[in-house]
C-alpha cells in the first residue's frame, strides 16, 4: 500500500527548476516513484488500496535540516520542582513544532536532564511525533564555563573531561559537544574567552573518536577556533569572531559543516 501526493509542484533539492503537476509515491518512510501527470493515467496506475492525496498545486520539498538547535533552550521555570516536567513537555512541543514546519531532522547540541535522549528514542520508536534527532546530550564544560548553570557538565583537567564524555556515550549520545569558549549569554564571560585547555580538548576528542563519534565545539573567538582545529575537533559552532589567519588554515573549512 502506497500513498500518492498528486497535483503538486516539486522542488527536488538538486538545483533543478520546479516541476509542475507531479505525482509522488510514498512507500512507508521512503519515496517510491516520481512521475509527471495523473497517477490514474497511462504513465502509472495507483493500486486499489493506495491512498491518494490531492494537493491542488501546492509545493512539495524535501524535509529540512536544522543543523544546530536546542529543545530546551530559553525555557525558564519559577519552581525547581517543576523544572524537569516543564522542560520535558516544552521540549516535546518544540519537536512537534519543528516537524510541522517541515524540519524532519535536527542536530541537537545540548539539552538538560536527559530530555533529548528520551524524545529521540520515543520519536524513533514511533511513540511520539517529531523530527529525527541526532543528539550530543549534556555538553562538556569547565567549572564556571559556558552553560555551567544550565545544561553543561563541569569538569577540569583531562581526566574529568574523559569521564564526562564517557558519561554521554554511556547514555547513547550520537556525538559530543564541548564548550571551548564563552558565549553571548553568560554574566561573567565573553564570547572570545577561551575556557578549555588543549589537553582537555584532546582528551575529549580522543575518547569520542575511539567510540566512532564526532566532536562539536562551541567556539566564539578566533583563538578557540584555532585550538579546536589543532586538537582534533570535527566541527566548530558559531565562530562569532574570526581572523584571516584562522580562516586561511587548510583545516578550517572542513570543520564548518556537520559531519554526520
Amino acid at each position: 500500500m502506497s500513498t500518492w501526493l498528486v497535483n503538486c509542484r516539486l522542488i527536488d533539492g538538486t538545483g533543478s527548476r520546479p516541476k509542475e503537476n507531479m505525482a509522488i509515491e510514498i512507500q512507508g518512510s521512503k519515496v517510491g516513484r516520481i512521475v509527471s501527470g495523473n497517477v490514474f493515467g497511462n504513465e502509472v496506475m495507483a493500486g486499489p488500496q493506495d491512498q491518494v492525496v490531492k494537493l491542488g498545486g501546492t509545493t512539495v520539498i524535501p524535509g529540512l535540516w536544522d543543523s544546530h538547535m536546542h529543545l530546551t533552550f530559553f525555557i525558564n521555570t519559577r519552581q525547581d520542582f517543576a523544572r524537569i516536567p516543564d522542560i520535558t513537555l516544552r521540549g516535546a512541543r518544540r519537536a512537534m513544532q519543528f516537524l510541522a514546519g517541515g524540519v524532519t531532522s535536527c542536530r541537537v547540541l545540548g539539552d538538560e536532564s536527559g530530555v533529548d535522549f528520551a524524545l529521540r528514542d520515543m520519536i524513533a520508536n514511533g511513540e511520539f511525533p517529531g523530527p529525527r534527532l541526532f543528539i550530543s546530550g549534556e555538553p562538556v564544560t569547565t567549572t564556571g564555563g559556558h552553560a555551567h548553570d544550565s545544561s553543561g557538565i563541569e569538569c577540569d583537567g583531562h581526566h574529568e573531561a574523559r569521564r564526562a564524555v564517557r558519561q554521554q556515550l554511556k547514555r547513547g549520545a550520537d556525538f559530543i559537544k564541548i564548550m571551548m569558549t564563552g558565549g553571548i549569554m553568560g554574566a561573567h564571560e565573553g564570547f572570545g574567552s577561551t575556557q578549555m585547555t588543549p589537553d582537555e580538548v584532546r582528551a575529549a576528542t580522543e575518547v569520542a573518536h575511539f567510540a566512532g563519534k564526532h566532536v562539536a565545539a562551541h567556539t566564539g573567538g578566533a583563538e578557540g577556533v584555532e585550538m579546536a582545529i589543532k586538537n582534533g575537533v570535527d566541527t566548530v559552532e558559531h565562530c562569532y569572531a574570526l581572523d584571516e589567519r584562522v580562516v586561511d588554515m587548510p583545516a578550517f573549512q572542513a570543520t564548518l559543516a556537520p559531519n554526520l
